[in-house]
C-alpha cells in the first residue's frame, strides 16, 4: 500500500514539473514576441529606416505602449512569486 502512495506522489510531482515547464515555455514565447514588437516599434519611432509622419508616429506609439503593458501583465502573471500566478494556476 505504501508503494502505491509513493507512486502517486511521484506522478503528482512529475505532473507539477511538466506543468511548470509548459508555463515557462509559454511565458518565454509571450515575452519573446512582445519584445520583438516593442523593439521594432522603437526602431521605427526612432526613424532608423526613414522618416515617419504624425499618424504613423501615433500608431507606432500605441503599438509600443500596448506592447509594454502586455509585457508587464505577462511578467506579473507568470511570476511564481506573484499573487496573480497562484490565483490563475492554483499552485
Amino acid at each position: 500500500m505504501a508503494n502505491i502512495g509513493s507512486n502517486i506522489t511521484h506522478l503528482n510531482s512529475r505532473d507539477a514539473g511538466l506543468q511548470s515547464e509548459r508555463l515557462e515555455k509559454t511565458a518565454h514565447d509571450f515575452r519573446s514576441s512582445l519584445n520583438i514588437i516593442i523593439g521594432f516599434s522603437e526602431l521605427l519611432l526612432d526613424e532608423a529606416p526613414g522618416k515617419i509622419n504624425d499618424e504613423q508616429r501615433r500608431a507606432l506609439s500605441d503599438i509600443h505602449d500596448s506592447g509594454l503593458r502586455l509585457l508587464d501583465i505577462v511578467n506579473r502573471v507568470f511570476d511564481p512569486s506573484s499573487p496573480e500566478y497562484h490565483k490563475i494556476f492554483r499552485c
